[in-house]
């Protein structure tokens, strides 16, 4: 695993590597007329789609909080989560945008234990959806040449998605004799985790909400990345995209290089070029959805730079 400086610069070099390979497979002059050629109003339509995704997703964080006892301000929330794709792109770790949000939350009065309870279930729910959906596009994109293992990759997804919440118990084993000692902090951690998963197995409804959610908010990318499609006019349909954002989601997810750049704009836009859309033309809507993420993250560091200053803090919850 890459850690630290090393690990960074290894990372960024990754990134930088795969970003020129695929600038060579494509004639610039191409490259640069699909990105100038493709409409700007459907762009901006596309962000907006996108961007009203993180509603959603903020309103399933909540419910997932508020499940386990726990409250927090709507709009507290929906900075945390924008703050943490924020840090998801500029630190080492596909999960480094989470960790901060939740140590955030937590300082603020919110117990440990549902503050990473509910985003572990935010993230699972997030994966099973885009299982999900990428079964249902592959379903309806017959002759795929990635298909039978993309079917087995959204099976594992979607299994294991719901592996932990199965594997709640009522009481954890190995429990210490003594009440100090680092062994007995960790127990006390993982227990208080399996507390709050079995919480989650008795309310399968609030399960089902979050999944609900879930698609939602992958309605609203499949959304704007498909305008982002038509805005360049390749040639795509929106079954094709499903399973297309779907495996390029779970590649970005691969912890060797900065945010999934170069892994992200690299998968999609060969996945693309198998559906039949030029090399160029998918690499310019490849790199129009990094920047409208990267746009997206810049929010989210200018809220941190200090602009965002309704942080009072929620009021400290008991987990129930």
């Amino acid at each position: 695993m890459m850690r630290g400086k090393r690990g960074f610069v290894l990372k960024a070099a990754i990134s930088s590597g795969l970003l020129a390979l695929l600038l060579t497979r494509s004639p610039l002059a191409e490259l640069g007329a699909s990105l100038t050629g493709s409409d700007l109003l459907l762009l901006v339509l596309a962000f907006g789609v996108g961007f009203g995704g993180w509603f959603i997703a903020n309103l399933k964080w909540q419910r997932l909080l508020g499940a386990l006892g726990s409250s927090a301000p709507y709009s507290d929330l929906f900075a945390l989560n924008l703050i943490g794709v924020f840090y998801s792109l500029v630190l080492p770790g596909q999960v480094s945008g989470e960790i901060v949000k939740g140590v955030r939350l937590s300082q603020f009065g919110v117990q440990r234990a549902a503050v990473a309870t509910s985003i572990l279930l935010d993230r699972l729910t997030g994966l099973a959806a885009l299982a999900l959906a990428g079964l249902v596009g592959l379903a309806l994109t017959p002759g795929s040449p990635f298909a039978g293992a993309a079917v087995w990759i959204a099976l594992v997804v979607l299994g294991g998605s719901a592996l932990p919440v199965l594997l709640a118990r009522k009481r954890l084993p190995f429990a210490p004799t003594k009440a100090a000692g680092l062994y007995a902090k960790v127990w006390l951690a993982a227990s208080a985790l399996n507390d709050a998963l079995l919480t989650y197995r008795g309310r399968p409804l609030v399960l089902a909400e979050a999944l609900l959610l879930a698609l939602l908010f992958q309605a609203s990318v499949y959304g704007a990345n498909y305008m982002v499609v038509v805005s360049v006019g390749a040639p795509l349909s929106l079954a094709a995209l499903l399973w297309i954002v779907s495996t390029v989601s779970l590649l970005n997810l691969l912890p060797i290089t900065l945010g999934g750049l170069g892994v992200r704009e690299g998968a999609y836009a060969l996945l693309l070029e198998q559906q039949g859309v030029p090399f160029s033309q998918g690499l310019a809507i490849s790199l129009i959805a990094s920047g409208m993420f990267l746009l997206l993250g810049s929010i989210g560091g200018v809220l941190e730079a200090g602009l965002y200053r309704a942080l009072a803090g929620p009021k400290p919850a008991n987990v129930s």
